[in-house]
Formats: C-alpha cells, structure tokens, sequence
C-alpha cells in the first residue's frame, strides 16, 4: 500500500479510538502500535492470535483501494497471489477471498484467477473505495459468483473514502 493509504488509515483510526473508547490516540500512535502486527508475511502471529482468542477459521483478503488512494509498490494480483499462498499453506485455519475495485480494466480477470488458480472461496466488494455495489459494472461479477456458487461480501457502514457506496441500501438490487 502506499504511504498515503497509511496515513490516512492511520487518522481514521486515531479519530476513532477517541470516539469509541474514550482513549485519543494520536495517527503517530496508531502507527507505531498497530499497524505492526497487521503485517504477517507467514500466517503464523495470526495464527497464533486466533488460537489465543478462541478463533478457527479466519477470512484472508486484500485491500484492493489503489484507485482511491493511489497504487502499492507490489501489484493488486500480486497481493492476492501471497494471501492465497498463505491461505493455501493453512487450509484448515484459512479462507482466501477476493476483494478487486470492480472499475479496474483487469478486474473481472483477476477473480477468475483467484477462483480458478488460487482458491478463492468468494468476493468482497469494497465500496467505500470509491464505487456502488448495485452498479450495473458489478453485474458481471455477480453472474459469475451465481454460476460458481460462491458468496458476495459487501462492507457496508462507515469507513474511510466514499461513504454512498457502503449504504445498506445500495444492496437492495443485488440481493
């Protein structure tokens, strides 16, 4: 991810924190002792998180927000290709779904390739990036889960970016 996508996360959460638990935290904070432990190359510290808090099984994806916060230095498919790999290497504790930004040109591509080469369980959509759920763009990618069999997840709520697309209403076309 790049720079930027960090620390806008990084204000996100530390406005957040205030909020929810009454404890401010400053963006600096937030990077400094959070986002550390969001970086498992292996699976094994999220493995061993899981096992400390009683939790079998765990979803695996990407962030795809390029669009909206600008291009990482390693590629969406690339991204997507590692997660899988870890997913692959801990089936018993994994699930690997894929999450693309249905406006990129390769989206639709790259879901074939999770599902058909990597192992993808299904689809998230991330709308707050920047796009509606019930755009007739996302229709081709719903087709496709239909004819595999496999489910959507949409965030909906509040989250950084584009806030539209994360209504619950938003869902209403599709579902």
């Amino acid at each position: 991810m790049p720079d930027n996508y960090w620390e806008q996360l990084s204000r996100f959460i530390a406005e957040d924190m205030g909020k929810i638990a009454g404890k401010p935290m400053s963006p600096r904070e937030v990077e400094e002792t959070l986002f550390p432990g969001w970086w498992d190359p292996t699976g094994e510290v999220t493995i061993r998180r899981m096992d400390e808090a009683g939790i079998e099984k765990s979803v695996l994806l990407p962030e795809d927000v390029g669009l909206l916060v600008g291009e990482g230095e390693v590629s969406i498919e690339e991204q997507h290709r590692q997660i899988a790999q870890i997913a692959q290497r801990y089936p018993d504790r994994f699930f690997y779904f894929c999450q693309v930004d249905p406006r990129r040109p390769e989206a639709l591509g790259l879901l074939e390739r999770s599902v058909k080469e990597w192992g993808a369980w299904g689809l998230k959509f991330y709308p707050t990036s920047g796009f509606n759920p019930d755009d007739r763009m996302c229709d081709p990618f719903l087709e496709r889960l239909a004819a595999w069999g496999m489910p959507l997840i949409v965030l909906t709520g509040a989250s950084y970016g584009y806030s539209e697309g994360s209504h619950p209403a938003r869902l209403e076309r599709i579902l």
